[in-house]
C-alpha cells in the first residue's frame, strides 16, 4: 500500500515538474524567489501555491485586436515552443555567439552546435551522419534535386507537400504520381514505369519514391513497410519527408520509422523539419556518409543560404533532448489524441468528417461530400474559425497556393493537437468544435 501511495506522489511530482518547466519565464521566477525569500520558507511555499493557482496554459496568443485565445492552429504538438529552459539557452547562445556568421555552412558559416547537431541528430536516428539547413521547406525541396536530374525517374505520393512539389520542379526529373496511400496504385505505376522504359528502349536511370512520414495535406501516415517491400522489389531509392512526423510520431517520437520499428537505413534519404514538433526552425537530412557529403556541394539551398543561426541549433538541440529525456510528453499527446478522438465518434455531426489518422496530432475538418461551388465549402470553414474565435479557442483555415500546388485537397479547418493542453482543456476544445461545427451546418 506504501508502495503505491509512494508511486503515485513520484508521477504526481513529475507530471507537475513537466508542466511547470513549460511555463514562459520559469527561471525568472525562480531565480526572484531565491533572491527575495531564502530565509523565509515558508513565504516561499506559500507563493508557490499562489503561482501555480493563477497559473494558466502557456499556449494561448494574443491577437491583434487585443483577444486572448488557445492556440490551436499552431504545429507545436509537443509544446516546446515556449519552454523556459529553451529559450533561456537561446538567450544565452545569443550573448555568446551573436546571430551567426550571416554566411552559408560551407563558407564561414558553421559552428560547433551546428556539427553538435548533426552528430546529435545521426546518433538519434541510427544513420551514418546527418546535415542541418537553415530552413525546412528549403531542405525539403533541396534534397530531391540534390540527388534528381533530368535523365531521373521519380515516382511521388499526389499528396506530398507544396516543399516537396517545389523540389520534384526543380529537379526536372520524369515524375510519376500515384493516388495518395494508395499502395496498389504505387505499383501500378512502378509496374507501367517499367513497361514504358522498355517501349521507349529507355536508357537505365536512377528511380525514387518520393513519400511523407505524416502528410501535411491529409494527416494520416505512410504504409511505410509496403513501401520499402516496393522500393526494394522495382529496385528504386526512397526519399521520405519526416518534417510533420519527426518528434512526435512513434514510441521515442522519431517519427515514421520508429512508429514501424523499422531502422533508419532502410530509407534511402530522410529529411525534415525543425519547426514542427520541435518547436524551432530549420531542417535536416540524414542518410549514409554518401548522401550528406553530396549535398554538402551540391544541394543549392545548403550551399548558398546562410547557415542557421546557433540559438536555433542550440534550440532545436535541446528540444531533442526533451524528447529523448521526457517521454511524458509523447505520452501526453497520445492521451490528448485520445480524449479528442472520444468526443468526435460521440458526437461529430453528420455533414462533416474528421481527416487525419486517430494517432496523429494533425486533423482537418472537411464537409463529408463535396459541393459544387467549392467558395460554398471554404464559407463553411471560415464560420467554424469564427465560432471557435467567439468561443475562446484560435483554429484556422487550411490554405495552399493554388496557382502553384497540384492535388490540393477540399477546403479545410486546420487542427494542432498538443501535449501542452491539459485534458480537460482537449476536451473542452473538441467539444467546442462540435458545437462550431453544428453552427455552420445550416450555412
Amino acid at each position: 500500500m506504501s508502495e503505491a501511495i509512494s508511486e503515485a506522489l513520484w508521477n504526481l511530482i513529475t507530471t507537475t515538474g513537466h508542466t511547470l518547466q513549460q511555463v514562459p519565464g520559469l527561471a525568472v521566477v525562480v531565480r526572484y524567489i531565491q533572491r527575495s525569500y531564502q530565509n523565509d520558507p515558508i513565504r516561499v511555499i506559500i507563493e508557490v501555491l499562489v503561482f501555480i493557482w493563477a497559473l494558466q496554459s502557456d499556449l494561448n496568443v494574443t491577437l491583434t485586436t487585443g483577444e486572448r485565445l488557445q492556440n490551436w492552429a499552431t504545429a507545436n504538438y509537443l509544446g516546446l515552443q515556449n519552454n523556459a529552459d529553451i529559450t533561456q539557452a537561446a538567450i544565452e547562445t545569443v550573448r555568446q555567439y551573436g546571430v551567426g556568421a550571416c554566411g552559408p555552412a560551407g563558407f564561414y558559416g558553421s559552428m560547433d552546435v551546428h556539427l553538435d547537431l548533426e552528430k546529435q541528430l545521426a546518433q538519434i536516428l541510427g544513420t551514418e551522419e546527418a546535415i542541418v539547413y537553415s530552413q525546412g521547406f528549403m531542405a525539403v525541396a533541396s534534397v530531391i534535386p540534390a540527388f534528381c536530374k533530368r535523365s531521373d525517374i521519380i515516382v511521388a505520393d499526389s499528396g506530398v507537400s507544396f516543399a516537396g512539389q517545389t523540389g520534384l520542379e526543380i529537379s526536372r526529373s520524369q515524375v510519376y504520381f500515384f493516388e495518395h496511400n494508395d499502395m496498389e496504385d504505387l505499383e501500378r505505376v512502378l509496374k507501367q514505369v517499367d513497361q514504358d522504359c522498355l517501349r521507349k528502349k529507355m536508357p537505365l536511370s536512377r528511380r525514387f519514391i518520393v513519400a511523407e512520414g505524416l502528410y501535411a495535406k491529409h494527416g494520416d501516415k505512410c504504409p511505410l513497410p509496403k513501401i520499402i517491400e516496393l522500393k526494394e522489389r522495382y529496385k528504386y531509392r526512397l526519399m521520405l519527408d519526416e518534417s510533420l512526423s519527426f518528434g512526435c510520431i512513434g514510441p521515442r517520437g522519431l517519427g515514421i520509422s520508429d512508429y514501424f520499428g523499422i531502422p533508419a537505413t532502410k530509407i534511402d534519404i530522410i529529411a525534415g523539419s525543425f519547426s514542427q514538433a520541435l518547436g524551432s526552425s530549420g531542417g535536416f537530412c540524414a542518410g549514409s556518409h554518401h548522401v550528406v557529403d553530396h549535398q554538402r556541394l551540391s544541394s543549392q539551398a545548403y550551399c548558398f543560404s546562410a547557415a542557421l543561426p546557433p540559438l536555433l541549433a542550440v534550440a532545436t538541440s535541446l528540444a531533442l533532448q526533451q524528447v529523448e529525456s521526457c517521454p511524458e510528453v509523447i505520452h501526453d499527446l497520445r492521451r490528448n489524441m485520445t480524449v479528442f478522438n472520444a468526443v468526435l465518434e460521440t458526437s461529430l455531426p453528420k455533414r462533416f468528417v474528421v481527416n487525419g489518422d486517430r494517432d496523429s496530432p494533425l486533423r482537418f475538418v472537411r464537409l463529408s461530400t463535396r459541393h459544387e461551388d467549392p467558395e460554398h465549402e471554404v464559407s463553411v470553414m471560415n464560420v467554424i474559425v469564427k465560432e471557435m474565435r467567439k468561443r475562446g479557442f484560435l483554429v484556422t483555415r487550411d490554405k495552399h497556393v493554388q496557382s502553384r500546388e497540384k492535388f490540393i485537397p477540399p477546403p479545410s479547418v486546420k487542427v494542432c493537437l498538443s501535449s501542452g493542453f491539459s485534458e480537460k482543456e482537449t476536451n473542452t476544445f473538441a467539444n467546442a468544435l462540435i458545437e462550431s461545427m453544428r453552427v455552420a451546418r445550416v450555412v
